[in-house]
């Protein structure tokens, strides 16, 4: 934020009137006058960046998300989410499961349904990615909340939690889940 947004805002919602120059002196007092390296200003060319090969089915991201218990129902459900980079086509199923049965048989659903053929499937590897962009951006921390499995539990579903313990080469901390969010 610049010293005439900081000083909209104090005008705006506290109802105190600074000046611009003096707001400026100030954040410089505090050496805040220059945003941080990963904030800087950048050319135009660089704000946006396209896919490599913005061709449809060049790329596929696939996920499956655990959707909440319908309240009154004892089934829980998977949502299975095909997205094409390029188009934006989605595709979408529900499975009573989140197994290696159902995700074979939602990619077959999937290859058949898009217009066009697919040159590679992406799924979610997100401890690589939360390592990659901690390297990325010259992390010192890395602090991560776990579900607290074990036994049978932890080795079927496995942990990003303890992947980004192993895979991270700064320092890395993993913390319980304190409470569960409910979302309405």
């Amino acid at each position: 934020m610049g010293p005439w947004r900081i000083g909209m805002s104090l005008r705006r919602y506290h109802e105190i009137v600074i000046g611009d120059s003096t707001i400026y002196r100030i954040l410089r007092r505090h050496s805040l006058n220059r945003l941080p390296q990963n904030q800087a200003h950048k050319p135009q060319h660089q704000k946006w960046r396209r896919y490599e090969k913005p061709l449809p089915g060049h790329r596929l991201q696939i996920d499956a998300k655990f959707l909440e218990a319908i309240p009154g129902k004892r089934s829980s459900y998977w949502q299975f989410t095909a997205i094409d980079d390029c188009t934006r086509l989605r595709v979408l199923k529900i499975y009573q499961r989140n197994n290696q049965k159902n995700a074979i048989e939602f990619v077959d659903y999937v290859l058949s349904r898009l217009p066009f053929r697919v040159q590679a499937i992406q799924t979610a590897n997100v401890a690589d990615g939360i390592v990659g962009i901690a390297e990325k951006e010259g992390a010192d921390l890395i602090v991560s909340a776990t579900h607290g499995l074990s036994g049978w539990r932890h080795f079927v579903f496995g942990s990003v939690a303890e992947k980004v313990l192993r895979l991270a080469r700064c320092s890395s901390s993993t913390r319980p889940r304190t409470q569960r969010i409910n979302r309405r």
